[in-house]
């Protein structure tokens, strides 16, 4: 069963229609990229399937549950449970530490202290950065920053990963880190990332690759 359906979307903000008619579904382990031009509607596509946004029109399941049929104290839940979030920007809360940014979402679902922060600290090794872990965010490099943004993003053993251009603001070298690390979180953890990105690179190294155009899927390249 697919981890994301989605079937039929459709999103207009007054006279503009965004999206017009969208359906695709995501195995449990694929990294599946969303590329296009900047209008295309591939962040109000984002925005809508993690829940930050509602549809017009159309349906969203995860892990099988229909995510229009829940209330919004329900939908938080299950962002916070099931979702995970690496943006462009890193918004990491610049007066707490590595590992305390990386907790939050832990300490949001009423996970233990003690737990929450033995998970952190796995997390953090895994990425290469629990020597970091008592900086904070000014304290961090660039690609150091977004490598706590993902161990936050895993805390909570997401089904999957929602990337919005994660390496837009990372030179060449920390990009590239960046990706990798991507396919090693899938090998390790089985990890499902959608993401959306004008990286080519990055895009032709996904399992899928679809093209955004005038609020549809135009086209779509499988290795």
């Amino acid at each position: 069963m697919a981890i994301l359906k989605v079937q039929n979307l459709h999103k207009s903000y007054s006279t503009l229609h965004v999206l017009k008619g969208v359906d695709f579904q995501v195995a449990k382990g694929e990294i599946v990229s969303i590329v296009g031009a900047s209008g295309a509607g591939k962040s109000t596509l984002l925005h809508i399937l993690s829940a930050l946004d509602y549809a017009d029109k159309g349906q969203v399941w995860l892990n099988g549950q229909d995510l229009s049929t829940l209330g919004t104290k329900q939908l938080a839940k299950v962002r916070n449970a099931q979702m995970g979030f690496v943006f462009q920007f890193h918004h990491l809360l610049p007066e707490f530490t590595a590992l305390e940014n990386v907790c939050m979402p832990a300490y949001l679902g009423k996970k233990s202290r003690k737990l929450a922060q033995q998970k952190a600290m796995e997390l953090l090794d895994l990425l290469h950065v629990s020597d970091r872990k008592h900086h904070k965010p000014s304290q961090l490099s660039g690609g150091e920053q977004q490598r706590v943004a993902v161990a936050r993003a895993l805390i909570n053993e997401p089904a999957i990963v929602f990337a919005d251009e994660p390496s837009g603001n990372l030179d060449s070298t920390n990009a590239a880190e960046l990706h990798a690390l991507f396919f090693q979180l899938r090998a390790s953890l089985k990890q499902t990332f959608i993401i959306v990105t004008h990286n080519d690179e990055l895009a032709q190294q996904t399992g899928r690759r679809l093209l955004m155009k005038d609020g549809r899927f135009v086209d779509e390249e499988v290795k």
